[in-house]
């Protein structure tokens, strides 16, 4: 997990990386939530069985339990705390623990994606570039400088910079 966790980062200087190695790694951290989550279900369906077997192990032998009257209420508390019980259900604890993790984990690569689509929203705009660029390569058909001379677009260019100077 902490491999994954490690690869959350988004570089803006190896963007089209970053992109590319997504879908990868959140198929990854969803499938490590996946596993995590079985796991903790199969580790449910164990801590069932051990209480029924404690149940029955009780109600076999009530002395040894320390349970002088078999009453309902007696057995299940005896059953909660039956070693076998105690130990399946912290297994239990913390593997829904690691089930949880590992969701906040793929969450996270959800994240990362939305992030990746934005900085890329924001790259494809130029949002790093200058105003020289952003003037000359990136105006549209209807605007004042596509129809504009270099020379008028160099004398823009300039203006502008000894205006911010």
């Amino acid at each position: 997990m902490s491999d994954l966790k490690s690869k959350l980062q988004i570089d803006i200087n190896r963007l089209q990386f970053c992109c590319q190695e997504q879908p990868e790694l959140a198929s990854r951290a969803g499938e490590l939530a996946a596993m995590a989550k079985s796991k903790a279900k199969r580790a449910k369906v164990v801590l069932e069985e051990a209480k029924a077997n404690a149940n029955k192990e009780i109600r076999d032998n009530p002395d040894g339990f320390g349970v002088p009257k078999v009453t309902e209420k007696a057995v299940e508390s005896a059953v909660v705390l039956h070693p076998d019980v105690m130990k399946v259900a912290q297994d239990v604890i913390e593997l829904e623990l690691d089930a949880d993790k590992a969701a906040v984990l793929a969450n996270a690569f959800e994240h990362r994606r939305s992030m990746l689509k934005i900085e890329a929203e924001l790259f494809v705009h130029n949002y790093w570039g200058s105003v020289e660029v952003k003037e000359s390569q990136m105006a549209g058909p209807s605007s004042d400088i596509a129809d504009a001379t270099e020379e008028k677009v160099g004398e823009r260019i300039g203006r502008r910079r000894r205006r911010n100077a």
